[in-house]
């Protein structure tokens, strides 16, 4: 019962964020374990996508078994898995900060405590970005015939895996922010046209660092 109202609630959440919005005013909490959510499947994404990765790369050649890949993977990827997690929570701190100054000079009437709760019901929507860039890795390693041959290929098309992701990004940051303008409207007694006016400062802002990094 718990799964299926959880379930319920992320579908409102990104498919009819004003309804969402609407049947919780006033809002309860900031969004803290949301983030925890979001932050503990980042990571385990991650960790099971590149260990994919890293395993079949090693296997390419001969001698080298399942275990051993593993033994010998696994450390280093879970430790970029765990960096990824701890990056959701300082990306929701600092996302909230940047779309709380349009929302404040727009003339919102929420507290910092609201645009955290409205940017933590949108983080769901990025974990778009490590499905498709580790679905991108894992096409990219292909049929080569070695470990050598196999990272060769993974670094010659190291640019449609960086295209993957930053598709991903942007899908990310238009979806978030339609979520955005609807939270804003309700949490910050802000009318439309202000709302997508601050929103929209933060998306562009969003994709120059994304895009430019």
């Amino acid at each position: 019962m718990a799964l299926h109202s959880s379930t319920a609630t992320l579908r409102q959440t990104l498919l009819s964020p004003w309804s969402f919005f609407a049947d919780r005013s006033p809002r309860s909490g900031v969004g803290f374990g949301v983030v925890a959510l979001v932050a503990v499947a980042h990571v385990l994404v991650v960790f099971v996508g590149l260990l994919l990765v890293g395993v079949r790369v090693a296997t390419l050649d001969d001698g080298v078994g399942v275990g051993q890949a593993v033994s010998a993977v696994a450390g280093e990827v879970l430790g970029a898995s765990l960096v990824l997690g701890v990056l959701v929570f300082v990306n929701w701190l600092l996302v909230s900060a940047v779309l709380h100054v349009p929302a404040k000079v727009a003339h919102g009437w929420g507290t910092f405590g609201d645009t955290l709760f409205v940017v933590a019901r949108s983080s769901p929507v990025a974990l778009l970005v490590p499905v498709a860039t580790v679905a991108a890795t894992l096409l990219a390693v292909g049929e080569a015939g070695s470990a050598e041959a196999a990272a060769r290929q993974l670094g010659s098309l190291r640019g449609a895996v960086g295209g993957a992701s930053a598709l991903a990004v942007v899908a990310v940051l238009l979806w978030q922010g339609v979520i955005w303008v609807a939270g804003l409207e309700r949490t910050h007694d802000m009318d439309g046209g202000q709302a997508t006016a601050a929103v929209a400062v933060t998306v562009l802002l969003g994709l120059v660092v994304a895009l430019g990094a």
